[in-house]
């Protein structure tokens, strides 16, 4: 399985919550994943929580500054999107770890 993204670090907001805490990221551009020949559209405004790292570890690895963000924005996106059945979206992921 081959996977590339069209960036590594796209462009995101945070997203801050009634009680000041941000866990969640919105998509400020579309990022376009080419899985084998298929390309799938993450598109801009998509909601994700990145690597989804306890808050408590966010010194020591963002849920957005580091090199798996855009893996786990694709398997965010799968899951959501229902492409493919969610086992096949974790092995996805974990290939996608691979290529990063």
């Amino acid at each position: 399985m081959i996977i590339s993204f069209s960036t590594q670090y796209p462009l995101i907001k945070l997203t801050e919550h009634q009680n000041g805490v941000v866990d969640t990221f919105i998509l400020k551009e579309d990022v376009i994943v080419k899985i084998d020949c298929v390309e799938i559209l993450i598109p801009n405004g998509f909601i994700t929580d990145g690597t989804s790292s306890p808050r408590s570890f966010w010194g020591w690895i963002s849920p957005t500054e580091n090199q798996f963000f855009v893996a786990s924005l694709l398997h965010d996106w799968n899951y959501a999107a229902e492409i493919f059945p969610r086992s096949k979206c974790d092995t996805i992921f974990f290939e996608s770890l691979k290529e990063l």
